[in-house]
């Protein structure tokens, strides 16, 4: 199944393991990715929280009976009830600051885990990657500093086994978590 292409300025980690993609899976990668970063843009762009909840539970409902159009229609199509998880976690950054391990990871299993499974890798890689992703756009100090913790400790597991693209995200992600998480160290003594 072909849907039209929108042109999406991705992140390097995303954009760099698109290059990495076969062709053949080229549809289902994007695909999940545009309705993550829907989600994303949802819940980041709320006002009131409780206006993307309502917002999410639409995307709950759609999951049964897609509506042609909308931002994560060709995700839904394809991968339908699976992507609840990925919903799921990213209602739970919904949260008041600052968020705790037990929060932060139920975002990490519902966000990075879903995806990294959808797409053939191992969820465990995928939480780290997410944690990664949210310390790089997390504005609270004592949120980020904990979801980079948490990002190197779940990233510093073997990456063999996963598909390159995957295993592209993660490391960059790792790479970042490492660095930033030093350079916090190390400023600190």
């Amino acid at each position: 199944m072909n849907f039209p292409s929108t042109t999406i300025t991705w992140p390097v980690d995303i954009a760099l393991a698109l290059n990495y993609v076969r062709g053949e899976d080229r549809n289902d990668f994007t695909a999940l990715l545009r309705f993550d970063r829907t989600l994303a843009t949802t819940v980041s762009g709320a006002r009131d929280p409780a206006l993307a909840q309502l917002r999410l539970a639409w995307w709950r409902t759609q999951l049964d009976a897609p509506v042609a159009g909308s931002d994560g229609y060709e995700a839904v199509v394809m991968f339908g009830a699976k992507l609840m998880p990925l919903i799921d976690g990213w209602e739970r950054l919904l949260s008041p600051l600052p968020l705790d391990e037990a929060v932060l990871q139920d975002y990490a299993n519902g966000r990075g885990a879903t995806i990294f499974a959808l797409l053939g890798g191992h969820a465990a890689t995928g939480a780290g990657w997410a944690l990664a992703d949210f310390a790089r756009h997390c504005t609270d100090t004592e949120t980020r500093s904990r979801a980079r913790r948490m990002a190197d400790t779940a990233l510093s597991l073997r990456l063999s086994g996963q598909p390159k693209p995957l295993r592209v995200m993660a490391r960059l992600a790792r790479a970042e978590a490492i660095t930033r998480w030093t350079l916090v160290r190390a400023a600190l003594g």
